[in-house]
C-alpha cells in the first residue's frame, strides 16, 4: 500500500470543503466579504480554530484508537445522550446534503438548459449511492482525485480580479462593529466546516502517526486561511451585483467567456460532488443502524428526502440552511469539546 502523504490528507479535507458555496463564492461572501475588511479577522479566526480544532481531533483518535466518527461519538456520550447526540449529527450533515442537491439542480439546468435534469439528477444520485454504498474508503479516494482540479480552477477564476480587488481593499476602512459580527461569522463557518469535515479528519488520523497531524492540521489551516483570503479579494474586484449573485465566481468567469464558464462549470459540479459525497456518507452510516444495518435503504432515504427539499431552489435553500448549519456546527464542537474534557479529566 502507498504511503500516505500530507498532500493526500489536504487534498481529502479541503475537497471535501469545497463544496458549492465554496467554489462559487458564495459562502465567501456571507461569511466574509459581506462584512467589508473586516472579513480578514473572521478569516483568521477561521485559521485559528481550525488548526487547534483540527489537531485536537487527529490526537484523540490516535489516542482512542477508534475507527470513525460514529464511533468516536458513541465513545464520548452514552445512553440517551448518545442516541440525542446522533441524531444532532445526522440533521446537520442531512442539511448540508440538501444544500449540496440544491448546488446540483441549479448546475445541471445550466449545463443542459433546464432539458432532462430530472434524468440527470437521477443518473449521478445512482452513481453517488453506489460509491457510497462501497463504504468511506471509496468515498475519500473519490475526493481526494476531484481536489487538484477544483483547487486549480479556483485558483484561476479568483486571479482574474485579485488585482483589483487588491486596489479596492485598499481603499476600506475597519468597523468596530463589523469586526464583531466578523467573528462571530468566523465561529459559525469554522464550526460548519469542522463538522463537515469530522468524518474525513477521522479517517485521515487512522493514517498517520501522532508525530505527523500536527503537519496535517497547520498544513490544511493555512491553505485554508489562503485560500479564504484569495477568494474575498477576488470578490472585491467584481461588482456588487455580481458578488451578491447566486454564484458570483460563476459569473465571473462566464463574463471572460464560454470556455472559462464550461470550465466553471464542471468545477461547481465537482465540488458538489465531494461534499455532498462525504456528508451524505456519514448521514447513511448513522442511518444504517437504525434500518436495521440495511445500508442500501439507508443510501436511498438519505438521497431521495434530501432531493424532494433540494428542489425548492438554491437560494431559498442556502438562504436558510448556512446560517442554520453554522449554530449546529458551533453547537456540536461545543458538545464534543465537553464530552472530551471530560474524557480527559478521567484519564
Amino acid at each position: 500500500m502507498r504511503k500516505p502523504t500530507v498532500w493526500n490528507a489536504f487534498a481529502t479535507i479541503i475537497a471535501t470543503m469545497v463544496g458549492v458555496g465554496f467554489i462559487s463564492g458564495k459562502e465567501i461572501y456571507t461569511f466574509f466579504q459581506a462584512y467589508g475588511v473586516s472579513g480578514y479577522v473572521g478569516i483568521f479566526i477561521v485559521f485559528v480554530l481550525f488548526f487547534v480544532l483540527c489537531q485536537q481531533f487527529l490526537t484523540l483518535k490516535e489516542r482512542l484508537q477508534i475507527k470513525d466518527v460514529t464511533q468516536f461519538h458513541r465513545y464520548l456520550f452514552q445512553g440517551n445522550m448518545q442516541k440525542v447526540f446522533q441524531g444532532f449529527v445526522f440533521t446537520s450533515h442531512i442539511c448540508i446534503v440538501c444544500s449540496m442537491l440544491a448546488g446540483l439542480f441549479w448546475v445541471i439546468q445550466h449545463i443542459t438548459g433546464g432539458v432532462g435534469v430530472v434524468w440527470f439528477i437521477l443518473a449521478i444520485e445512482i452513481l453517488l449511492g453506489y460509491i457510497m454504498y462501497q463504504g468511506v474508503s471509496c468515498s475519500y479516494k473519490v475526493i481526494a482525485c476531484i481536489a487538484p482540479f477544483l483547487l486549480c480552477m479556483f485558483v484561476l477564476v479568483t486571479s482574474l480580479s485579485i488585482r483589483q480587488g487588491l486596489y479596492n481593499v485598499s481603499l476600506q476602512t475597519v468597523s468596530p462593529v463589523m469586526c464583531f459580527y466578523a467573528i462571530i461569522a468566523g465561529f459559525l463557518y469554522a464550526g460548519m466546516n469542522l463538522q463537515t469535515t469530522s468524518s474525513v479528519i477521522m479517517y485521515v488520523g487512522s493514517r498517520f502517526t501522532a508525530k505527523r497531524n500536527w503537519k496535517v492540521s497547520l498544513f490544511v489551516s493555512t491553505c485554508l486561511f489562503i485560500f479564504l483570503c484569495m477568494g474575498t479579494v477576488a470578490l472585491w474586484g467584481i461588482p456588487t451585483e455580481m458578488q451578491t449573485s447566486a454564484m458570483p465566481f460563476y459569473e465571473l468567469a462566464q463574463s471572460r467567456g464560454v470556455l472559462f464558464t464550461i470550465f466553471y462549470l464542471i468545477a461547481l459540479f465537482l465540488g458538489i460532488v465531494t461534499t455532498l459525497i462525504s456528508s451524505a456518507q456519514t448521514a447513511t452510516d448513522i442511518l444504517t443502524v437504525s434500518c436495521k444495518h440495511n445500508k442500501g435503504l439507508a443510501v436511498c432515504l438519505v438521497l431521495g428526502g434530501s432531493t424532494l427539499f433540494a428542489s425548492l431552489g438554491f437560494q431559498k435553500v442556502i438562504s436558510f440552511l448556512y446560517p442554520f448549519m453554522g449554530v449546529l456546527g458551533l453547537v456540536y464542537i461545543f458538545m464534543v469539546c465537553m464530552a472530551v474534557k471530560k474524557y480527559i479529566s478521567h484519564m
